[in-house]
């Protein structure tokens, strides 16, 4: 796509480094399908809407960008279903209310490790990623 004889002029992406950048499997496809799916617990038709305008959104600007294939695509929604589907699991569910009740008695902590959880999340692990590949090339 970056070939000048082609005619294509990609689009310039903000803070994205694309030649240390690998696109397979796409993570915000993953995410925001593990997310949408998530909510089927709370509204069945507003879980499948959202799923699919997220895939839209989301999933068909990348591909028009460049930024992913759309094998990319596809293998980031099966991770996203996989992981929604984990995510329903009974023994995953005891989990996830005894962390509830645990915050309940150590709220500060909870709601700090929570923040930075969802600090992370926002920015799709970037600094998680950083950190990772820092480790590596101290290895």
């Amino acid at each position: 796509m970056y070939d000048v004889t082609s005619g294509y002029r990609a689009v310039e992406i903000a803070g994205v480094d694309l030649e240390n950048y690998s696109s397979f499997p796409s993570d915000t496809a993953a995410y925001t399908m593990a997310f949408t799916l998530g909510l089927l617990s709370v509204n069945r038709a507003a879980a499948f809407a959202l799923t699919g305008i997220s895939m839209i959104i989301f999933s068909v600007s990348r591909i028009y960008l460049g930024v992913h294939y759309p094998q990319d695509i596809a293998v980031g929604w099966l991770i996203g279903i996989l992981c929604a589907g984990f995510a329903r699991l009974p023994q995953v569910l005891i989990v996830g209310r005894k962390v509830v009740a645990w915050g309940e008695k150590r709220e500060a902590v909870f709601y700090s490790v929570a923040a930075l959880g969802l600090y992370e999340m926002g920015e799709v692990f970037y600094n998680l990623r950083h950190f990772l590949h820092l480790l590596r090339l101290l290895a």
